[in-house]
């Protein structure tokens, strides 16, 4: 895999978005502003314009220069993960707020292990396999907290867990742990 990625993306609200990955991902970031893109919420970028031939020509243009300087550049064919979780939340009872968050450097990644309350399929997921973006459903009345990831190798799968939700995304602040995670117990833990 390359050290600086590119997934391009659809999102209803705001069109084409992209993200940038990988160990190199400021070398994403940069060629994704020289291509026009501008830096949105969370870090996903967009690009600004509403002209279909515009939209089509600097796409093109962009991935280009960006394989050019040795960044992989992917088109998605699934959805923007932050409208999934805003069709999630309007499913679920009460008012859920959504947000979405990129681990643009592999080892922020590693960080959300910890957070987990999920002993399955997510929790073996975020341990083996690149996770480079994730979506937060949070009710804010009782704080409960949900990780949504898409399933690596499923198509149109999605793999959701609970979370901790105060953990930190690029180096803010962490806060510690309540009680261990079921999952994640220190070795004097006695399992129930």
């Amino acid at each position: 895999m390359a050290d600086a990625q590119i997934t391009l993306t659809y999102s209803r609200n705001v069109g084409v978005v992209a993200i940038a990955t990988g160990e190199q991902y400021k070398s994403a970031e940069s060629a994704l502003n020289d291509a026009g893109f501008r830096r949105g919420e969370a870090g996903v970028y967009q690009l600004t314009y509403t002209d279909e031939a515009a939209v089509r020509a600097t796409l093109a243009h962009s991935a280009e220069r960006a394989e050019a300087r040795g960044i992989q550049v992917t088109a998605s064919s699934r959805r923007f993960i932050g409208d999934t979780a805003q069709d999630i939340a309007r499913c679920l009872p009460g008012q859920w707020d959504t947000r979405v968050e990129i681990y643009s450097h592999p080892v922020w990644q590693e960080d959300l292990v910890a957070y987990l309350w999920d002993c399955g399929e997510l929790a073996r997921v975020v341990q083996t396999d690149r996770i480079p973006y994730a979506a937060t459903l949070t009710d804010p009345i009782s704080g409960t907290t949900l990780l949504l990831v898409e399933h690596p190798g499923h198509q149109l799968s999605y793999l959701v867990g609970a979370s901790y939700q105060s953990r930190s995304v690029r180096g803010s602040t962490i806060r510690t742990l309540p009680a261990a995670s079921p999952c994640h117990r220190s070795p004097a833990a006695p399992r129930r």
